[in-house]
C-alpha cells in the first residue's frame, strides 16, 4: 500500500497534474492540440494516463512516439510501474527489433520510425484513437515525415493528434496545423548560475576531466554532475580518465548513450554509493529525453555529433558541430530541476552569442533516401511536392531520388520495383537492404543477414582498461584477414557454436548481451526475409569459405560503391567516386593493414575523416561496378 501511495504522491506533485482536466477536454474537442511543457513537468508519462483514465477515452488505444529507443523503453517501464502492470500488457513499447506490446496494449510507446512502419501497413492508423508525437522540438527526419503524413490523416475525424514539445519554439507547428489550441505547462525551475571559460578549449575531453576533478574538490555542497559529451567513444575515454584518478569525495562515474544496454542505462537513476558523488557522462540524450534526479551541476562541452549529407557526392558523414543556443539552454536547465544549480560551459561567452538560435532540422541536412522510398511506398509519386513541415532543399530530395534509382528501387518510369518494395519495408537502410538482396542472388544471403545483424549491435568488443592487452590478444584470434565484416561473421558463428556462451564471452572479451541481441535481430531479419520471399539458402555445391566470403564482400562493394577507396599513401585512402581522402579508424581490425582497395560501412569525421567497419576490396571483384 505504501508503494502505491508513493506513486500517487509523485504523480500528484508533477506540474502537469493540475492541467489534467483541461488537457483531456481540449483533446476531446479538437483534432490537434499542442502541449508545451518543460522537461520534467511529467508530460511524457502522464498525458497518456490522463486519457486512458478519462471517460472520454476509456478503452481507447494510444500511440506515443519518441525520437530515441531508450526513451520509448524507459518511459514505458515507468508508466507500467505507475499502473502496477507488466510491460507488454496495458502498457508496452515497440522499437526496432524489440516489440513488447500486444493486442491488449492501451498505451504504446514507439520510436518515430516504428510508427512510420505501422503507417506503411495501415495508412489510416485505425488501431489508434490518439497519436501523441513527443519531443517534436528535436525535429528528427522521422518526426517531420510523421507530421506531414498525420496532417493528411486529419481527414479521419475521429483521430486525435497531440504534439508535445519541451521548448517554446513552436510557431512552425502552430502554423502547419492552422492554429490549434495550446496548453503551456510550467516546470519546476530553480536559478542556475552560468560560467564560461576565458579561452576556447582545444581538447574538450581533457578540459572536462580537469573541470570535474577541480570542481569536485572545490564544491562543498552535495549534488551530482551531468556532463554533456558527443558520443560513446569520448564518454568511454573520459570515464577511463576519471576512474584512474584519486578524488575526494570519490566519483561514481556512469555513462549514458542510446546504444548502452538498458540495464546499464537504468543505473543513472540510482543513488551513488555512500560518500560518493555521481558523475553522468551523457550524449545529448539527457537534454530533454530523460530526467535524472540529483543533478546540481552541468558541464557542457558545447558540441554535438550530427549526420550531414552532401547531395553532390551522395555521401553522409557523422561529425562534430557546435550546439545551438536552444540546446545550451536545455543543457543548463538540467542543473535547476530540484534546487539552485550551476552550469559550466567549456566555451567562451562570446562563442555562446555566436551560436545559432536553433539547431538545423535533420530533414535539411540528412540523407533522405529512406524518406523518399517510404513516400513512394505510400503511393506519393512526387516527393518533391509532399507537404513537409519544412521543405527540404530540392537538391537533397533529387540526390535521394538518384540514390534509390541507382539501388534499383525505382524503374525508368519512376515506379517502385519489387526490390524497392522490399527496401521500403525492411527494417534496415535502403543500402544495407541492397547488400542483402545482392547476397541473396549470389547464394550468400545467410552470411549477409548475419553480418547485418552484427552491424546493428554495439559495444560488442569489451576492452577493460586494466586488461587491454589481454582483450586485444583474444580479439585478434577471431580477426579475418579481409577485415571487419568477415570478422563480425566469424565472431557470431563462434558464439552460436559455443556450448557455454557465458564462458566463451568472458574468455574472449565479448559482450554476451550484444551477441544475444544480434541473435535476436538476425532471427527477426530472417522472418521478414521469408515474408518477403528473399532467399537465404546457400549454394550447396560451394563449400569454399574464401569464395563465399569474396562473394559477400563483392555484394557489399556493389551496394556501397561510394564507400570504395584506393590506397594513395601509408594509411590514407581516396574514395573512387568523389576523390575524398579518408583514413581507417583506429578501432578497426583493418587499421594497420595495407590493403590496395577498401570498402567501408560508414564515415565519421572527428580530427580526420575516418572509415568504420572496413574490409579489403579485391580489385578483380570491382570490375564492372
Amino acid at each position: 500500500m505504501k508503494k502505491h501511495d508513493n506513486i500517487a504522491k509523485h504523480r500528484f506533485s508533477l506540474p502537469i497534474y493540475k492541467c489534467r482536466k483541461e488537457i483531456v477536454n481540449l483533446i476531446a474537442k479538437n483534432q490537434a492540440v499542442i502541449i508545451i511543457g518543460e522537461t520534467g513537468c511529467g508530460k511524457s508519462t502522464q498525458v497518456p494516463q490522463f486519457l486512458v483514465d478519462s471517460d472520454e477515452f476509456k478503452g481507447c488505444s494510444i500511440a506515443i512516439t519518441q525520437p530515441r529507443r531508450v526513451s520509448a523503453c524507459s518511459l514505458a517501464r515507468r508508466v507500467s510501474y505507475e499502473r502496477h502492470c507488466r510491460i507488454g500488457r496495458e502498457v508496452g513499447y515497440n522499437v526496432r527489433f524489440d516489440n513488447q506490446s500486444s493486442s491488449k496494449t492501451q498505451i504504446k510507446y514507439l520510436t518515430d520510425g516504428m510508427l512510420l512502419r505501422e503507417i506503411l501497413m495501415d495508412r489510416e492508423l485505425s488501431a489508434y484513437k490518439v497519436v501523441i508525437l513527443d519531443e517534436i522540438h528535436e525535429r528528427t527526419v522521422q518526426t517531420d515525415l510523421l507530421i506531414g503524413l498525420l496532417r493528411e490523416l486529419q481527414s479521419r475525424r475521429d483521430l486525435k493528434l497531440v504534439l508535445m514539445s519541451a521548448t517554446l519554439h513552436c510557431q512552425l507547428f502552430i502554423d502547419f496545423f492552422d492554429q490549434p489550441p495550446i496548453i503551456q505547462v510550467s516546470g519546476r525551475m530553480f536559478p542556475v548560475s552560468i560560467f564560461y571559460t576565458e579561452q576556447p578549449e582545444s581538447d574538450y575531453v581533457e578540459a572536462c576531466s580537469i573541470s570535474i576533478i577541480q570542481l569536485n574538490m572545490d564544491l562543498d555542497m552535495p549534488g551530482d554532475f551531468l556532463v554533456f559529451m558527443t558520443g560513446q567513444e569520448e564518454i568511454d575515454e573520459l570515464g577511463n580518465l576519471l576512474r584512474s584518478k584519486q578524488t575526494d569525495p570519490p566519483l561514481h562515474v556512469l555513462p549514458l548513450y542510446a546504444a548502452l544496454p538498458m540495464h546499464l542505462q537504468q543505473k543513472v537513476f540510482e543513488d551513488a554509493p555512500e560518500g560518493h558523488r555521481k558523475v553522468i557522462l551523457s550524449t545529448n540524450i539527457a537534454e530533454t529525453s530523460v530526467t535524472i534526479p540529483g543533478i546540481k551541476y552541468v558541464i557542457d562541452s558545447g558540441l554535438v555529433k550530427i549526420k550531414t549529407f552532401n547531395p553532390v557526392s551522395g555521401v553522409e558523414c557523422l561529425g562534430l558541430s557546435p550546439i545551438a543556443k536552444a540546446q545550451a539552454m536545455q543543457r543548463s536547465g538540467r542543473a535547476g530541476r530540484e534546487s539552485a544549480g550551476a552550469c559550466f560551459r567549456l566555451y567562451t561567452e562570446d562563442s555562446f552569442f555566436e551560436l545559432q538560435d536553433s539547431p538545423i532540422a535533420e530533414i535539411r541536412r540528412a540523407d533522405l533516401s529512406s524518406v523518399v522510398l517510404q513516400l513512394f511506398a505510400l503511393g506519393i509519386q512526387n516527393p518533391l511536392k509532399f507537404n513537409f513541415l519544412e521543405q527540404p532543399p530540392t537538391k537533397m530530395l533529387q540526390s535521394s531520388l538518384e540514390t534509390i534509382y541507382s539501388l534499383g528501387a525505382l524503374d525508368d518510369n519512376g515506379a517502385l520495383t519489387e526490390d524497392g518494395k522490399i527496401m521500403a519495408t525492411f527494417p534496415l537502410t535502403p543500402k544495407m537492404t541492397k547488400v542483402l538482396l545482392l547476397a541473396s542472388r549470389e547464394h550468400c544471403g545467410s552470411q549477409a543477414i548475419t553480418l547485418l545483424a552484427m552491424l546493428s549491435c554495439e559495444n560488442l568488443f569489451v576492452v577493460p582498461s586494466e586488461k587491454r592487452k589481454e582483450a586485444n590478444r583474444q580479439h585478434r584470434l577471431f580477426v579475418d584477414a579481409s577485415g571487419d565484416h568477415m570478422t563480425l561473421v566469424k565472431v557470431y558463428e563462434a558464439f552460436i557454436k559455443a556450448k557455454e556462451p557465458e564462458k566463451f564471452c568472458r574468455k574472449n572479451f565479448f559482450s554476451q548481451r550484444a551477441l544475444e541481441y544480434a541473435v535476436n535481430v538476425r532471427q527477426q531479419l530472417v522472418d521478414v526475409a521469408k515474408e518477403m520471399n528473399v532467399a537465404l539458402e546457400e549454394d550447396e555445391d560451394d563449400e569454399d569459405d574464401e569464395r563465399k566470403n569474396n562473394k559477400l564482400r563483392k555484394c557489399i562493394a556493389d551496394a556501397l560503391h561510394e564507400n570504395v577507396a584506393k590506397s594513395i599513401d601509408s594509411g590514407c585512402y581516396q574514395c573512387i567516386e568523389d576523390g575524398t581522402k579518408i583514413w581507417i579508424h583506429p578501432s578497426s581490425f583493418a587499421f594497420k593493414q595495407n590493403y590496395s582497395y577498401i570498402v567501408f560501412s560508414e564515415r565519421v569525421l572527428t580530427k580526420k575523416l575516418y572509415s568504420r567497419w572496413v574490409s579489403e576490396a579485391d580489385p578483380a571483384l570491382l570490375e564492372g561496378m
